[in-house]
């Protein structure tokens, strides 16, 4: 049996260590928790992948980790595949600390953060507004949960994290790009050094629409066992979520060295082996060998 040691018991936010590997989320919710080209990514078994630039898994001379982050339109599944690739880094690296997280949330303060964001009336809040909440969530986020994670060594596997706002608030609400500018830049300067920019983003490719169901199919599962409903955004319509895929579309074809394109249409299974093959030949660059398993 797996013993769990939780930490920060008098904050609804918990830290669950297990074999120096952690898992970040809030106990109120549910269990889960510079453009270089203008070309398209290729393709590589319907998951884009890119050969050039070393990605550091485990520790590094410099003491960096590794920033994985999961982005997409509303049920696009990024969810479950940040989880399903949290399980198989915690099986294949059980010597380094990695940590699941989400946006907004992440942190005691940002969780608190998220729920005015993604309950209540979609008119709660101008697009102006919803933006600096969003950045107030991220930069607690950052500085209290991954940055130290990055620090020592570690990965963070990420459920949304800054191309979410370029795609919603951006693209979506039409928020010019020098506000983004601005809070990056204001995220940067307090970042003890440590870029804060992932180093491999998922970006998981679906048709609005067919997202849009599968969420809500999933949101009113959830009320049907009387769970907290975190719909907001699937209340906004249509031409708005066609708007934030079509943002998705633009971070892809100018971060190609960065994001990788993912066809969700798939099943499940089927995304999550494309994932770890990817992950695999990035860690496979820095020599650095998953543990042996016992037969």
């Amino acid at each position: 049996m797996q013993h769990w040691s939780p930490l920060l018991f008098d904050s609804p936010f918990c830290t669950y260590f297990k074999s120096g590997v952690s898992e970040v989320y809030s106990l109120s919710a549910s269990s889960h928790c510079t453009p270089k080209s203008a070309d398209l990514p290729r393709n590589l078994n319907c998951v884009s992948s890119n050969d050039g630039g070393a990605v550091n898994l485990g520790e590094s001379p410099k003491g960096t980790g590794v920033f994985i982050t999961f982005e997409g339109c509303e049920g696009c599944g990024k969810t479950e595949q940040s989880k399903q690739l949290y399980a198989w880094l915690n099986e294949e690296f059980p010597e380094i600390n990695v940590v699941r997280t989400r946006e907004p949330g992440g942190s005691h303060g940002a969780e608190q953060i998220r729920s005015l964001l993604l309950t209540g009336e979609v008119s709660s809040w101008l697009p102006q507004s919803e933006l600096l909440l969003f950045y107030a969530a991220r930069y607690d986020h950052w500085v209290h949960t991954i940055l130290p994670v990055l620090e020592k060594g570690g990965i963070v596997v990420c459920d949304r994290f800054f191309d979410s706002s370029n795609a919603y608030q951006g693209w979506g609400h039409g928020l010019p790009e020098k506000y983004f500018v601005w809070l990056d830049q204001l995220l940067n300067d307090e970042n003890s050094g440590h870029p804060c920019v992932p180093d491999i983003t998922y970006v998981l490719c679906i048709d609005p629409a067919v997202g849009l169901k599968r969420s809500q199919a999933r949101l009113q599962a959830g009320r049907s066992l009387g769970n907290e409903t975190e719909d907001r955004f699937e209340r906004i319509d249509v031409d708005f979520h066609k708007r934030v895929q079509a943002g998705y579309e633009h971070i892809l074809k100018n971060n190609p060295d960065r994001c990788v394109r993912v066809d969700a249409s798939r099943s499940i299974e089927e995304i999550h082996r494309d994932i770890v093959e990817d992950v695999k030949k990035k860690v496979s660059r820095q020599g650095y060998k998953p543990s042996h398993k016992k037969s």
